[in-house]
């Protein structure tokens, strides 16, 4: 970025973990002024020495989901192998798949406009590593009970690129495309949301509220400040356990006009707070402010006149 006269790196980081070692680009981090995480976590960055010293760079940002670009072939992933990364080829054409399969966000807004036939649709991909079988467990028994639950017209199961072990065979769906996955989703008159890997801001948050869709969901662990304070939020995104998230859709399920007011508000938010341009020009306010801060700190500490222009010249 350049601002007058002063030219200057910022990013923005969208991994999933937010732990130092695995969820910052430190070099990075090290060389540009600002540093956008969406996954942003105040007290692990207070908690690490390292990650606090660059505090006064490291701002929160909205959850993210993929949307197809005008020009797709700008964002190709890496094609190559990468050992280090456990980058694949397999890796590499599942993504460029991806690429070409997104729908715009003209498209996903159009299925707010869905008829809604099903109660939930909840297709969820199932992770076989130990160190993700805290969220395995969870998904599964949000399947079972779903499938399970008389008063529940659901459509569930478990995703995986691998068979799953044959205990859990009976809930393994094939994989959906993008296209055809989402619009299941719109169809449903109640989504769930589930955390992604190192408890992260799953691509679902975005794109259930891009779809205005009424949410029962697991607790927001990052950025929960900034999240929760968005209408009904802390109403929605409330359950941890299995049962109690199974049971809240029962209950809104029988509230149709909660379900409708809830879905009017989330579109809202989204509109309003985490549009692309809405998300940009936040990042932009923060960056000019940032600048105007620095300047007065430069003027406060006695430096050049010429300082002082800049902050009136930024102003």
């Amino acid at each position: 970025a350049r601002i007058d006269g002063d030219s200057f790196f910022f990013c923005i980081d969208s991994h999933d973990n937010n732990a130092r070692e695995f969820g910052y680009n430190l070099p990075l981090l090290e060389s540009v002024r600002y540093y956008f995480k969406v996954n942003h976590h105040a007290a692990t960055i207070d908690a690490d020495p390292e990650l606090r010293s660059h505090a006064h760079k490291i701002y929160p940002l909205s959850p993210n989901f993929p949307v197809r670009m005008d020009t797709p072939l700008r964002f190709m992933p890496r094609l190559y192998p990468c050992k280090i990364m456990d980058w694949t080829f397999q890796k590499a054409r599942r993504r460029v798949r991806r690429v070409f399969s997104m729908l715009s966000l003209a498209e996903l807004r159009q299925l707010r406009q869905t008829p809604k036939d099903i109660d939930v649709f909840f297709a969820v991909a199932y992770y076989q590593k130990q160190s993700h079988s805290s969220i395995a467990e969870a998904r599964r028994e949000i399947v079972e009970r779903l499938i399970d639950h008389p008063q529940i017209n659901a459509f569930a199961g478990l995703v995986s690129h691998e068979p799953l072990p044959s205990k859990l065979a009976r809930l393994q769906i094939d994989r959906f495309d993008e296209r055809t996955y989402l619009t299941n989703i719109a169809r449903s008159k109640m989504a769930i949301y589930v955390r992604g890997p190192h408890e992260c801001h799953s691509f679902k948050l975005g794109e259930l509220l891009e779809m205005a869709k009424p949410i029962v969901g697991q607790t927001i662990l990052n950025n929960p400040e900034e999240l929760y304070a968005y209408p009904h939020f802390s109403e929605q995104y409330a359950f941890d356990n299995p049962q109690q998230i199974v049971d809240q859709v029962a209950n809104l399920l029988e509230q149709p006009t909660k379900v409708e007011e809830l879905a009017r508000s989330n579109g809202q938010v989204f509109d309003t707070h985490m549009t692309p341009a809405a998300v940009m020009e936040r990042v932009l306010k923060q960056i000019i402010q940032g600048q105007e801060a620095d300047k007065v700190r430069t003027v406060s500490n006695g430096d050049s006149l010429q300082s002082q222009t800049v902050v009136h010249s930024v102003t």
